[in-house]
């Protein structure tokens, strides 16, 4: 047989068609199951409730006034107290308010931790977790002078403020260093002079709300830094504001999140002598309403309505915003002015 008898025969044999390419089949969605919620709200339940049992908030040295509450001491108030009028109530935390200061809590220690003592600024001891004692005090130190473990170990701990005359007590959350003048730091630095701290630290978180309304130190923290820079004497201090809400701007573009400037305010307060002589008389008439009678001795004891009259009205009217959150306020108004 020749090739092209080969050929011919060739040609015409049937040819079968290509197979059709295969074409996957769209997949059947899987459906999740929905989550239960039985189990996570039995462990919120049982978490939320251990934390509002067990985690109480600091009470402050006893039988002192904190020096952030130090703003609302009113003589009068005491006295009205005193005199049967109302009962003091004491400050009930709700479990909402415990967890905002835990945030507030959390956002001292990036400053003090991350922050300011890395960077150099603040001032004071620091804590080894590692020698479980202070091993340092003054400016953050790469390691641990006594261990050698790194700053990861590290914890600024707050110095105590505390006056015995007047009775208040506070911690402020730290001290720093004059760090506006780059040259001198870093002449003191080589030179080995002693850094010492000029101004007081005080970082306050806020609510969005009052962050967008804020726009000079709360009376309470102007009242609260004068008490601590006249212990700690130093001249000024820097009230630091963060937005607990939200801590930047954010903008948007293709889906993709940009963080913007962030929401947090500085003001300097230089210590006022004549505020704070004004104030000093304030708590002195605090502690001598308390001693109006003796509970102990006599637990009917009264005060009576010319002790009352004998103390000062802070508030300059009813409608005045230490006032209007005063179980007083009435009976201190209709009792006249002293």
């Amino acid at each position: 047989m020749r090739l092209g008898d080969v050929v011919r025969g060739a040609k015409k044999l049937p040819v079968a068609p290509p197979p059709a390419p295969t074409i996957p089949s769209k997949p059947k969605p899987v459906l999740s199951p929905r989550a239960s919620t039985s189990f996570a709200d039995s462990f919120r339940t049982a978490l939320l409730n251990w934390v509002d049992a067990n985690d109480r908030p600091h009470g402050g040295v006893e039988g002192y006034l904190r020096a952030s509450g130090i703003h609302e001491v009113c003589g009068r108030r005491e006295a009205i107290y005193s005199a049967g009028f109302y009962e003091e109530v004491p400050v009930q935390f709700s479990l909402g308010s415990r967890l905002t200061m835990d945030v507030g809590s959390s956002m001292h220690e990036w400053w003090q931790n991350k922050y300011l003592g890395p960077a150099q600024f603040l001032w004071g001891p620091w804590f080894c977790h590692s020698c479980q004692k202070v091993s340092s005090t003054g400016l953050m130190p790469e390691k641990c002078p006594v261990c050698g473990v790194g700053r990861r170990s590290l914890e600024y701990q707050e110095i105590e403020a505390k006056d015995d005359v007047l009775k208040y007590a506070g911690h402020p959350d730290g001290l720093l260093i004059d760090f506006t003048d780059a040259i001198t730091l870093l002449g003191n630095l080589v030179r080995g002079k002693p850094l010492d701290p000029e101004t007081l630290f005080e970082l306050k978180s806020i609510s969005s709300y009052g962050y967008k309304k804020l726009t000079e130190p709360h009376a309470e923290h102007y009242s609260q830094v004068h008490a601590y820079m006249r212990l700690l004497k130093v001249p000024s201090a820097l009230v630091v504001y963060v937005d607990r809400g939200s801590l930047c701007d954010w903008t948007v573009k293709d889906g993709t999140f940009t963080a913007g400037e962030i929401h947090v305010k500085v003001y300097h307060v230089v210590f006022d002598a004549e505020y704070w002589a004004a104030f000093e008389h304030r708590i002195e008439e605090f502690w001598r309403a308390r001693a109006l009678v003796d509970r102990e001795a006599d637990p009917k004891a009264l005060a009576s309505p010319k002790d009352i009259a004998s103390f000062e009205r802070i508030c300059y009217s009813a409608k005045s915003p230490m006032a209007k959150k005063c179980a007083c306020a009435a009976v201190c108004f209709e009792a006249g002015t002293p």
